[in-house]
């Protein structure tokens, strides 16, 4: 701690002031890419794990480039 204290006195900063940078940014959400034919409300990014509408979505063999919001 002291080490904080000498490194924000150097720099004219208070210890909250170089603690609470710590966290860094906060990420922006990422915008939706597919939504839900049946329930437009539902959207999916495309990243992580695929919501269950959009896998019983392509096991009844519709395609996934379907699913996309067009602007």
């Amino acid at each position: 701690m002291q080490q904080i204290r000498e490194l924000a006195k150097t720099y004219g900063l208070s210890v909250e002031e170089v603690l609470a940078k710590v966290g860094g940014a906060a990420r922006k959400p990422v915008e939706a890419k597919y939504d839900n034919p049946t329930n437009p409300e539902q959207t999916w990014s495309g990243r992580g794990r695929k919501p269950v509408w959009v896998q019983e979505y392509l096991d009844s063999g519709k395609t996934l480039e379907s699913l996309e919001i067009t602007k």
